[in-house]
């Protein structure tokens, strides 16, 4: 879906960079792209990456979901980990943050979008391997 439909503004008004946003299926959250991890949020509900091309990821789950501290996350990559796109980075318990009346959405945000052409689709089904933004250094 459209970043701008993401409700937070943070996200929504793009403050963190350009991007999309995923309405996950899955509980396994997986590296999109060849890269290496250079964060993990202390509450396992972000992490961040940098392409082999130089492009800078973050992945955040859900909204709001930093007060839970890390409940409902499970950390399965290590920061420094060399990576390639469809590895498993954390596992995010949907189940429990819907019951929890949470929003599950997670955004991928490129957040040094102003050095790469973008082009994305929106409003599709995405699988692991599917690649979900295309971007070109400038």
């Amino acid at each position: 879906m459209d970043l701008e439909s993401v409700n937070d503004p943070v996200f929504s008004q793009k403050m963190m960079g350009e991007g999309i946003a995923i309405l996950p299926t899955s509980t396994l959250v997986v590296s999109p792209c060849d890269g290496e991890i250079t964060l993990i949020s202390d509450a396992n509900h972000a992490f961040g990456m940098v392409g082999v091309d130089g492009v800078e990821i973050l992945i955040h789950l859900g909204i709001d979901t930093v007060k839970y501290k890390g409940e409902g996350f499970k950390r399965i990559a290590q920061v420094g980990k060399n990576i390639k796109q469809g590895e498993p980075v954390l596992e995010f318990n949907i189940d429990y943050f819907e019951k929890e009346n949470i929003d599950t959405t997670v955004m991928l945000i490129l957040l040094n979008h102003d050095k790469f052409d973008l082009d994305y689709t929106t409003n599709r089904e995405v699988t692991y391997d599917t690649t979900i933004i295309e971007y070109i250094k400038k």
